[in-house]
């Protein structure tokens, strides 16, 4: 799903803010910078989604986010084997966490994601997660590792159009079995 809402400016500031951010954290984050560089060694397509880049487009880089969502197009089993030191626990939808110094890291394989668990590995992609988030205005993902000499790719499904109209309404309404709704 394409949000042809978005423009060049608010992009440029998204993509800006992203990475003055990861700039930012991971001089602070020493598990964090990890698991980033562990990300691009391995050339794994990973996106940072949701709620963080919420809170950097409306909010700006230096507002401390409550976690991290990253999500990188890989089997989880290739994830675990690749991030399993630098993990803590599991979350309560089954993603990896990582605990960094005053931030919560919560990495998942695109096909472990609970909207798309039972979807056909062909129908799996960045577009496709952007549109299960419960709320429009987290309906976003944006490339970890841009391609060289190419700027961040950026996945959105009314994101754009929410915080431009600063309007929040339910983009997917199921929720996950554990909020009791689905």
């Amino acid at each position: 799903m394409v949000d042809l809402s978005r423009n060049l400016k608010e992009e440029t500031l998204v993509r800006k803010r992203l990475g003055d951010f990861l700039k930012a954290r991971s001089v602070q984050q020493t598990l964090f910078s990890e698991a980033l560089a562990r990300i691009k060694a391995n050339k794994w397509n990973a996106v940072i989604f949701g709620g963080v880049l919420r809170d950097l487009t409306i909010l700006g880089p230096t507002e401390q986010p409550r976690d991290i969502d990253v999500v990188a197009d890989v089997p989880q089993s290739q994830m675990e084997k690749a991030l399993g030191d630098l993990t803590s626990s599991r979350n309560r939808f089954g993603g990896l966490r990582v605990n960094a110094t005053g931030i919560q890291i919560d990495i998942w394989a695109l096909e472990s994601t609970w909207a798309l668990r039972d979807e056909p590995r062909t129908d799996l992609s960045f577009d496709r997660l952007v549109s299960t988030t419960f709320l429009n205005a987290e309906a976003i993902a944006v490339d970890v590792l841009p391609k060289k000499g190419q700027k961040r790719e950026i996945y959105s499904a009314g994101f754009f159009e929410a915080i431009r109209k600063r309007t929040l309404d339910i983009s997917f309404e199921p929720n996950p079995p554990e909020c009791g709704n689905r």
